[in-house]
């Protein structure tokens, strides 16, 4: 008798939309298919759902970004991304050219006052340590030791082809597809999406599948974008009816910066190229766990969360703890909320044990002596 075999495609993890329903299933509250927030409202699961990936983040160290810092003359502390998490830096490098660097020692402020004492009256010269500094804020800071003695260059995308710089964070880390409805070479017009439900960002780059030419958004409108120049890098370079997009918002690097203009963020026009830029001389480069793109209290289903997808469910299970627990402590409920948290638990403990087999696999602000 022969096989039958279906394949409907591999799995690409829950989107809110779908970890919502899951979370209001085990809490007795999904009537015929959709989710019933009565009783406990969609911004709180949301805000759960957020808190819950920080942590899950915190602990499992799987998600990096990198941030440029150009040195100034003589400054020992420098402001991080704001979206860097407490005691989230990773490692550091310096590029005292554009085409060499050296690896920053991480260390703490302890290491400093003991080892290197002493250190703050030190001459500047060429960076060797890092540590988290001060808080600005809410925002940690990065100490450095000893002190850059030559200004960097703020990095300039003219440097590289095909990347952009925007001012503003993407508000999902989904990549988007789709089909277009219509457009011409800077617009691309698509009547059944709302783009301005995806997060999107002036910078980020729009490919054309169909042609392979590239450009990134210069505004956004509810069914078209409109790029800061023509599209390039394809056979037609414009959008017509039936040509398939993908909107590139999963990967960023990120501008610090003391101004009011605030951070600003890399985007490229192919997976891999943010990574290889030209950093300036004079430079820092810092990798560091960022906190996660927040879901919205409302809108926006189809958003995934940037944790492995592995762990979706068991992430999920940690809301429902967190709302079983807001019943009565003599109730069966509240009881029940330990089983939700033992699930979450064990996922983040499985999770943190691959931290060596991920991009990095040293513990936020580690302590190393060195022997002078």
């Amino acid at each position: 008798m022969p096989i039958s075999v279906t394949t409907t495609g591999f799995y690409g993890g829950l989107t809110v939309s779908e970890l919502e329903k899951a979370i209001m299933w085990e809490l007795g509250q999904v009537v015929g298919l959709d989710a019933n927030f009565n009783k406990f409202p969609q911004w709180l699961i949301r805000q759960k759902l957020n808190d819950r990936q920080n942590k899950f983040v915190f602990h499992s160290q799987c998600l990096k970004k990198f941030c440029l810092i150009a040195a100034k003359a003589d400054y020992r502390q420098y402001k991080l991304p704001d979206n860097c998490m407490d005691g989230g830096v990773i490692s550091g490098r310096f590029y005292d050219t554009a085409s060499s660097y050296q690896e920053l020692e991480i260390v703490d402020q302890h290491y400093m006052n003991t080892v290197e004492e002493g250190y703050l009256v030190d001459s500047s010269s060429t960076p060797q340590y890092i540590w988290q500094g001060d808080m600005y804020g809410n925002v940690p800071t990065l100490a450095v030791h000893p002190p850059a003695d030559t200004a960097g260059t703020v990095y300039d995308a003219s440097s590289d082809t095909g990347v952009a710089i925007g001012g503003l964070a993407p508000a999902s880390s989904t990549n988007t597809t789709g089909t277009a409805t219509g457009g011409s070479g800077t617009t691309l017009d698509d009547t059944t999406t709302t783009f301005t439900d995806l997060g999107l960002v002036p910078g980020v780059y729009v490919r054309n599948t169909t042609d392979g030419s590239y450009a990134y958004i210069q505004s956004i409108a509810t069914n078209t974008l409109t790029f800061a120049a023509t599209l390039t890098g394809g056979t037609a370079n414009t959008f017509s009816a039936g040509d398939s997009y993908e909107i590139l918002l999963g990967e960023y690097g990120v501008m610090t910066g003391w101004d009011s203009s605030g951070d600003k963020f890399i985007f490229g026009y192919d997976y891999g190229l943010v990574a290889k830029i030209t950093v300036p001389a004079n430079t820092f480069m810092v990798h560091y766990m960022p906190y996660p793109h927040a879901f919205p209290e409302t809108g926006n289903p189809g958003q995934y969360p940037e944790i492995p997808r592995l762990y979706h469910m068991d992430f999920a299970m940690g809301v429902v703890a967190d709302l079983l627990r807001t019943f009565h402590e003599s109730s069966r409920e509240f009881k029940r909320a330990e089983y939700y948290e033992a699930i979450f638990n064990m996922a983040v403990t499985f999770a943190s044990g691959k931290k060596n087999t991920r991009p990095f696999k040293d513990k936020p602000i580690f302590f190393r002596p060195r022997i002078k």
